[in-house]
């Protein structure tokens, strides 16, 4: 969860631009944060307005 806390967060096993194409480089160990994240999410839809992209 490296860098989540940050005053402008991502995650440091995040690889790609956000918007674009992204991925885990840790996918297989990644905490259960990630776990908990559902795509299409109140807290995934929150993410992405955050990163100004659509939420619908």
């Amino acid at each position: 969860m490296a860098g989540t806390s940050s005053r402008a967060p991502r995650c440091v096993a995040l690889s790609g631009e956000i918007g674009q194409q992204v991925g885990c480089t840790i996918y297989p160990v990644r905490s259960s944060t990630c776990h908990a994240l559902q795509a299409g999410d109140a807290q995934c839809l929150r993410a992405r307005e955050k990163h100004g992209l659509p939420t619908a």
